[in-house]
């Protein structure tokens, strides 16, 4: 197990997250603790068993979302573009709160993780939600004018029209199959 445990311990990521109280400067501080963004290995710290008991596990993931994913989502994001390192750091922990990935072997153990998964954020996920929603209320605030602006242009007011969504795949058609290149023996007649 101890060349499986993650380079940088939990003690030192919480200590960033309670010590730095600038947004601006948060995900570089963490960024800084290693030399990939992956290198964190954030869903063994938050999901791992031999990390932890499991309300510790769980305040380990609130704090994430209190400390980091929720400032950042909610403040920064709208307020300016993020930096590369900055992007690279917010879509990790992003990803790493929702869970460990899957196994790409097949197995009983794929089932313990979807579970891991579809509970890992349930904690925080009404508040989660209501952040999205307030966040993506204020991108649409700031897109208005720009969206007035196309409107009252004659082509831009035809472009607006478009459906928001289309959807060329129907669901009974979203399979793998669908998407392969057929094969060349399928190709030649005998």
């Amino acid at each position: 197990v101890r060349a499986l445990r993650p380079a940088v311990a939990w003690a030192d990521i919480e200590l960033v997250l309670e010590v730095n109280n600038n947004l601006d400067s948060l995900a570089l501080a963490l960024a800084e603790l290693v030399e990939k963004v992956s290198d964190l290995r954030l869903s063994d710290l938050l999901f791992c068993q031999h990390e932890g008991p499991e309300d510790e596990l769980e305040r380990r993931r609130k704090m994430l979302w209190v400390r980091l994913l929720m400032p950042m989502t909610s403040q920064l994001c709208p307020a300016r573009k993020l930096s590369e390192t900055e992007h690279s750091v917010f879509t990790y922990c992003w990803s790493a709160s929702q869970g460990p990935p899957l196994s790409i072997r097949q197995g009983p153990h794929n089932a313990q993780i979807a579970l891991v998964v579809k509970s890992a954020r349930e904690p925080y996920q009404e508040n989660m939600a209501r952040v999205l929603r307030e966040t993506s209320g204020n991108f649409e605030e700031q897109a208005r004018p720009l969206y007035e602006e196309l409107l009252a242009d004659v082509h831009g007011a035809i472009l607006a029209a478009i459906p928001k969504k289309v959807v060329e795949v129907d669901p009974d058609e979203m399979n793998h199959g669908r998407f392969l290149v057929t094969p060349g023996w399928a190709q030649q007649k005998d």
